[in-house]
């Protein structure tokens, strides 16, 4: 299987988690504060002992792949078995798009995450999988969508089955008008002897 659980983005000087996209539940649901404190932890330690910065995380079946720049890293746990290097190009490319869009912000960070959160359409994108949040609302709007057709159908058989009445009404109205109308007439016309 090629899919991607998370993908988290984490601001570099502060470690704090500034995007984190779902697009498949884990076993075991993470607190992203946590996740971006030992992912953090773990680039800065490979650099202390290595100079090197950490490029996967390898577990029994799911396995945490990094991309760093200098202001944030991208970070996505992905099935074992994701190519290390078309994910390598998936993260460079979000790293690059990221950049161009949200580089200014990222220079004078205030701490509001809020500004990162439309990024989470290019990121489906990228990752070419759908975040569990975007299936819900579609599948949501979906169910809407059914529901409000079928009251729509219903209410337009409740219309019809109305008019009908009406019509029906209607003209057994028009007929005892009629007939009221012919018999008041002749009356009328007999009085009159006409």
């Amino acid at each position: 299987m090629n899919e991607v659980y998370k993908l988290w983005i984490i601001h570099s000087e502060i470690g704090m988690c500034i995007l984190e996209q779902t697009f498949k539940e884990l076993p075991q649901e993470i607190d992203s504060d946590l996740v971006s404190g030992f992912l953090n932890a773990m680039r800065s330690f490979s650099m202390e002992i290595a100079n090197e910065s950490v490029e996967r995380i390898q577990l029994e079946s799911i396995a945490i792949q990094y991309y760093t720049s200098e202001k944030y890293l991208i970070a996505a746990c992905v099935d074992r078995d994701y190519s290390q290097v078309v994910l390598g190009r998936k993260l460079e490319k979000a790293s690059q798009q990221f950049e161009e869009k949200y580089g200014k912000i990222l220079e004078n960070f205030s701490g509001n995450v809020e500004l990162f959160q439309d990024f989470g359409k290019d990121l489906e994108m990228i990752m070419e999988q759908s975040a569990i949040s975007l299936k819900y609302i579609d599948k949501t709007t979906d169910q809407i969508e059914e529901y409000l057709n079928q009251r729509k159908s219903e209410f337009d058989e409740l219309r019809n089955t109305i008019e009908s009445l009406i019509m029906k009404k209607g003209k057994e109205m028009k007929d005892q008008l009629q007939g009221k109308i012919t018999l008041i007439t002749s009356k009328i016309r007999k009085k009159l002897n006409l």
